[in-house]
């Protein structure tokens, strides 16, 4: 009973090891763009608005990592009607064939990433998009605050513009005020 026991527990680990290893790198999208690879998305998950993050892509051929990338690509960063600069590709000192540009998203919501210029021969003019499902989208920070959670920026900013409408409000009630006293 304990050997049919042990094989059971050895047979289930085994599935799990074969399954965790052959499951793709959630949230990443894969595409080949002429004989490489790009593998796409933030360097760090999930994605929070106001923290630190990086477009992430590492590049492949045949397996193997693609040096120098960072001289001759750059990539662009759109979200809304919003779109970054040509920012540089850093390479990764621990790991050939990655490369991060460095940002912190002040938006919830879809972006996508532009790389454009070349690789070797391969002319590249790229955009990975988050609203394809294939890698994640940005979200608010105040999904993972405890215990308070705190005002976003743009719930801060909203409440500002409404003091400054009630204090507009109250200068020209002030001024009619002051003109219907001057005129009396």
């Amino acid at each position: 009973m304990k050997k049919l026991r042990l094989l059971t527990l050895i047979a289930i680990l085994a599935v799990a090891a074969i399954l965790v290893a052959s499951a793709p790198a959630l949230a990443h999208a894969d595409r080949p763009v002429g004989p490489y690879n790009f593998h796409v998305g933030w360097h760090v998950e999930p994605a929070l608005v106001g923290q630190l993050n990086a477009v992430e892509l590492t590049v492949t051929q045949g397996g193997k990592p693609v040096k120098d990338v960072e001289k001759s690509l750059k990539v662009t960063i759109a979200t809304g009607s919003k779109t970054s600069d040509a920012l540089s590709l850093d390479p990764s000192d621990e790991t050939p064939g990655l490369y991060t540009a460095s940002v912190i998203p002040t938006v919830v919501g879809d972006y996508k990433f532009h790389f454009v210029g070349t690789i070797g021969k391969t002319k590249v003019d790229e955009t990975f998009d988050s609203a394809q499902g294939k890698f994640d989208s940005v979200d608010p920070v105040t999904d993972l605050q405890f215990p308070e959670k705190e005002p976003s920026n743009a719930d801060l900013q909203k409440e500002i513009d409404d003091l400054k409408a009630q204090i507009a409000a109250m200068k020209g009630g002030a001024m009619a005020t002051m003109q219907a006293t001057a005129s009396q």
